[in-house]
């Protein structure tokens, strides 16, 4: 679906975010976000982060989202971080570093947070993009069972499927989405599946000086993400290069990388992250039976990025290939993400199909496609 009003779109993307059915992609977002900021910068919602805003109940139930209608209490566990995602503001916003900082791999998974009350674990919570939060004080094994303070503590990170787990995973379960596959985990009970990598601490008493976190996480017994220390411009593009070349080995699914000092924290989608919009047409469907019912790949003409071919997009179910106006012959658009799946770009495909109204077979001329 696509929503002409970008307020609407803005608000509703936010808000489907949060509740675990984002309507548009992150690279989508991320666009959107920026030209807000600078169109409607005393939009409340474009000076806070999307966790915390309040249900627009009006504008969900005015395009037909109602069942996303939901009173949270969760706003507080995932804060986003703004993006990065081309060279010009790269350039703009850290040409200029000169501090010593942390540039480290971000974990494509499910936000998790573990809370620690007199040395004790005490819950464990996710807000999961497939679905609603979820309570799962039944993994509490594969996190640390005590910390050594009384107050409240709480440990935030990533709950994922490793990539030396995720081929005998994938073959359980027929499931073709790593990420999403942390759900299908959950629900089972797979317990020895499942890896958490942290990256930040927070602790209630003011009189524990935490130094550096991911130091202090490891020695509470915490993994955290492989990072490369940066002191300068210089260093930070050699930080970016050297993650990129060794990405592909790295145990864990990633979608970027952050850099954090004691001024700033961004995250980063260029080198082996940079977005590329690919653009096809539609050839025909897929269906696929799943642990929990049937799912729909799209078929594309198959076209080739960097030397790799893409054929299929995942779409998830008929209502979003019909709402998407994706018929045979028509034009989609989509992103890469993670390195490993494609996702559809909402936006993009609207253009694409406006731009050639009436002009379909013209349009497919245009698409240079690969064997």
């Amino acid at each position: 679906m696509f929503i002409e009003n970008e307020q609407h779109r803005f608000l509703l993307a936010r808000w489907s975010y949060l509740m675990g059915e984002p309507i548009i992609s992150d690279v989508e977002y991320d666009k959107l976000e920026k030209k807000m900021k600078q169109e409607y910068p005393n939009l409340p919602s474009c000076d806070r982060p999307w966790s915390f805003d309040e249900c627009p109940v009006e504008l969900l139930r005015q395009y037909g989202l109602g069942h996303l209608v939901c009173n949270t209490t969760m706003g507080y566990m995932a804060e986003s971080i703004e993006s990065l995602n081309t060279e010009a503001d790269f350039n703009q916003v850290l040409s200029g570093l000169n501090e010593r900082s942390r540039l480290s791999y971000k974990i494509d998974g499910w936000n998790t947070r573990a809370s620690y009350f007199k040395g004790n674990i005490v819950k464990i919570e996710t807000r999961g993009r497939s679905g609603n939060n979820l309570d799962m004080s039944n993994i509490h094994e594969i996190f640390p069972d005590k910390v050594p303070w009384d107050c409240r503590v709480a440990v935030t990170g990533e709950l994922s499927i490793p990539n030396s787990k995720w081929g005998a995973y994938k073959d359980i379960t027929g499931n073709n989405d790593q990420r999403a596959s942390v759900r299908t985990a959950l629900a089972r009970n797979d317990i020895s599946y499942l890896s958490f990598l942290a990256f930040n601490i927070f602790i209630e008493d003011e009189d524990v000086k935490v130094g550096d976190s991911y130091e202090l996480l490891n020695s509470l017994g915490f993994k955290t993400p492989k990072f490369v220390w940066v002191n300068n411009f210089k260093e930070l593009e050699q930080g970016i290069d050297y993650l990129s070349l060794i990405n592909p080995g790295y145990g864990y699914l990633t979608d970027g990388l952050v850099i954090e000092n004691s001024r700033l924290q961004r995250a980063i989608r260029l080198g082996e992250w940079q977005e590329q919009v690919m653009c096809s047409y539609v050839t025909g469907y897929e269906e696929n039976q799943g642990m929990y019912g049937t799912f729909l790949k799209v078929k594309c003409a198959p076209i080739r990025i960097e030397g790799k071919k893409f054929t299929k997009i995942s779409i998830n179910n008929i209502a979003n290939i019909v709402e998407n106006h994706l018929e045979i012959g028509s034009p989609i658009a989509f992103s890469l993400r993670s390195a490993a799946n494609v996702v559809l770009d909402v936006t993009e495909t609207n253009v694409l199909q406006k731009r050639w109204a009436g002009k379909y077979e013209e349009y497919r001329k245009t698409v240079k496609l690969c064997d």
